[in-house]
């Protein structure tokens, strides 16, 4: 009789075939301490599970990933996005024998707490909380408040630090400083420029790079579906014909076989070398060409005419909807919460409704029915 795989059979494994750097789920720990473990799936197994069968992840099928598009637009979406990030961070972590399990549950998670229309409007909600004194806005810190607070997940640390540090703020959007919880610093968080106050799992590595490599390779795709690609010879440099001209398959092919081939040297130099927390990366011609499609993806398509004013469209929703329901909040519940409280929480507990409307609704709800 065939008898289940269970989680200390997944441990033993993780233990027997997985390299020395990757982490171990039998070593993770949660907050609450009372949490009784499951018999078949390993701690990371149960987080990625948890993300994926939460409410928040399943408003990521309607919410931009970069251009706010009309109903039923063919572009990549927040959802889509992030079940490729997951697909290009596993074909890494398999090749690497790192956790699987840890990857995706960090892929799943890791703009769990975006806002509606994408950039456009995560710069929109900064902007509104700045200006209120209420702290700021970045996704990835929401997407802990999503995991911790509003849907109270209950995380293992790495995943949790995962979905944090695979992204960090620009302290240019913050002129006056920024006071970060301690919470944040014992994670490891740190703003762009500065070294990470805490070692990072190569799993959550794997993702930053895995996110970075996805959306360049369907940015290309939607340039074409928003009609912003010019595909004429000599419309683009020649270096960037792998991005421009390519199949995507093709494209995401040739970047993972690169990486996985040269992270691979990193970590055989580091475990020569005696290193205890390696860092991985692109090799040099590989991390040119990436730096210097994202200059060209700024040029021609975040910053296209077009673009900047569906994103100003964008932008006066999510600025309208938030003045509106600073008066009149949508619902009772809501103005409960809001009864009584200073400005800036006031702000952080609406901000908790908004970034949760798809771009669908919050275009509903700012046309004023069932406002």
């Amino acid at each position: 009789m065939t008898l289940p795989c269970g989680k200390e059979d997944w441990e033993k494994l993780e233990e027997r075939e997985l390299s020395r750097y990757a982490a171990r789920s039998r070593d993770a720990r949660r907050r609450d301490l009372a949490y009784a473990p499951d018999p078949l799936r390993t701690e990371f197994a149960r987080d990625r599970d948890r993300i994926l069968h939460s409410r928040h992840f399943r408003l990521l099928m309607h919410k931009t990933q970069v251009i706010p598009g009309p109903p039923h637009a063919r572009i990549t979406t927040r959802l889509t996005h992030t079940l490729e990030v997951m697909q290009v961070a596993r074909s890494l972590a398999r090749s690497l024998r790192l956790n699987e399990d840890l990857t995706e549950a960090v892929s799943l998670g890791h703009d769990l707490g975006h806002s509606p229309f994408g950039h456009a409007g995560e710069d929109a909600l900064r902007g509104i909380m700045r200006r209120a004194g209420a702290g700021g806005f970045e996704h990835n810190e929401h997407s802990l408040r999503v995991a911790d607070e509003l849907e109270a997940l209950d995380l293992t640390r790495p995943t949790r630090q995962g979905i944090l540090c695979h992204t960090r703020y620009d302290p240019a959007d913050y002129p006056g400083g920024r006071t970060l919880p301690p919470e944040f610093t014992e994670l490891g968080y740190a703003p762009k420029g500065e070294p990470f106050t805490r070692p990072r799992t190569l799993e959550a590595q794997v993702v930053d790079l895995a996110d970075e490599i996805a959306y360049l390779a369907h940015d290309t795709e939607d340039m074409r579906q928003a009609g912003l690609f010019d595909a004429r010879r000599g419309a683009i440099p020649d270096r960037l014909e792998l991005f421009l001209r390519s199949p995507k398959r093709e494209t995401l092919g040739v970047i993972i076989k690169t990486l996985t081939r040269h992270a691979a040297g990193q970590l055989d130099g580091a475990e020569r070398a005696g290193v205890e927390y390696p860092v991985i990366g692109y090799p040099e011609e590989l991390g040119g060409l990436i730096a210097e499609f994202k200059a060209f993806s700024r040029e021609r398509f975040y910053s296209h005419p077009a673009v900047a004013g569906v994103c100003e469209e964008a932008r006066e929703v999510l600025e309208g909807l938030f003045a509106r329901w600073l008066e009149r909040p949508p619902t009772e519940e809501l103005a409960e919460s809001l009864a009584g409280a200073d400005g800036p929480t006031r702000h952080r507990l609406l901000l908790d409704r908004v970034v949760e409307l798809t771009d669908p609704e919050a275009r509903h709800l700012f046309e004023g029915q069932g406002a």
